[in-house]
């Protein structure tokens, strides 16, 4: 990680059992949302994968509804503080309505719901058309092209569209 950090990037970590990444995740939204989120990079295979196997069978399956319930009334507060981006002159790229963390709550119920692997499982579920999907990725691919370029301008991450940032 101290690569990592001392480049600039904000990465997070956490050293747990699997048995404390369940007992956590089952009481905290933003545990289970990372672990919904991990993915294998080295190391273990089967251990990220008695992982993953252990927080369904023990933690998503048993409370899937309260968790669903918890991410909608998330969504309701963040859009109340941050508003509705199509009507703000500096949306907020991230947290604002039709944001970054919109589609990841999409993206997170619908681990929870039907087990999605990869985004593109979204249409092969049924939870999208294949026109919903298509407008999806492009709308995502707009948004990181705009933040990314954002974050280059300014030289930090940096989500609020302000107006003078606005033309570059």
């Amino acid at each position: 990680l101290y690569p990592l950090w001392d480049i600039g990037f904000d990465v997070g970590h956490a050293t747990r059992s699997v048995k404390e990444c369940m007992t956590i995740a089952g009481q905290d939204i933003e545990v289970l949302t990372s672990l919904l989120d991990a993915r294998f990079i080295c190391g273990m295979s089967s251990l990220y994968s008695n992982m993953m196997e252990k927080l369904r069978e023990k933690v998503i399956i048993r409370r899937s509804d309260k968790f669903v319930k918890q991410l909608v009334e998330r969504n309701k507060q963040r859009h109340l503080h941050f508003g509705d981006s199509a009507y703000l002159l500096e949306p907020n790229l991230k947290e604002g309505r039709g944001g970054l963390r919109d589609y990841h709550t999409i993206l997170w119920i619908a681990r929870i719901k039907t087990n999605i692997k990869q985004p593109r499982d979204l249409e092969y579920y049924g939870c999208f058309s294949h026109e919903e999907f298509r407008k999806l990725s492009d709308s995502l691919s707009f948004i990181w092209y705009v933040r990314n370029r954002l974050h280059h301008l300014v030289r930090r991450k940096y989500d609020q569209l302000h107006f003078g940032r606005q033309e570059e």
